[in-house]
């Protein structure tokens, strides 16, 4: 009984990933566009948010957690940005 479920979901990952190969191959335009609309939704998120003291003395260790995942945040949409423009400019015919 496992092995055949385990068979079957062996299956499916096969016809996910073909998938995948399928979207990315063919409409990397539209995933480009995707990416960057994403990163520019959250730009603007991020400029929404209020500022964070970073005079506050002692430095509490909420005011670095939220440093610590600002900064992430800032390089992830940093990233979608740049690669929605890359995906865009380099499959355009």
């Amino acid at each position: 009984m496992e092995n055949k479920i385990s068979n079957i979901l062996v299956e499916y990952f096969g016809y996910f990933i073909n998938g995948l190969k399928i979207l990315i191959n063919e409409y990397l335009i539209i995933i480009g566009i995707i990416l960057f609309s994403l990163g520019v939704k959250g730009y603007l998120k991020m400029l929404e948010k209020e500022p964070i003291d970073y005079k506050a003395k002692p430095a509490k260790s909420e005011t670095i957690s939220k440093i610590r995942n600002r900064s992430v945040q800032w390089e992830w949409i940093i990233f979608a940005i740049i690669l929605g423009i890359c995906l865009i400019i380099e499959n355009i015919e």
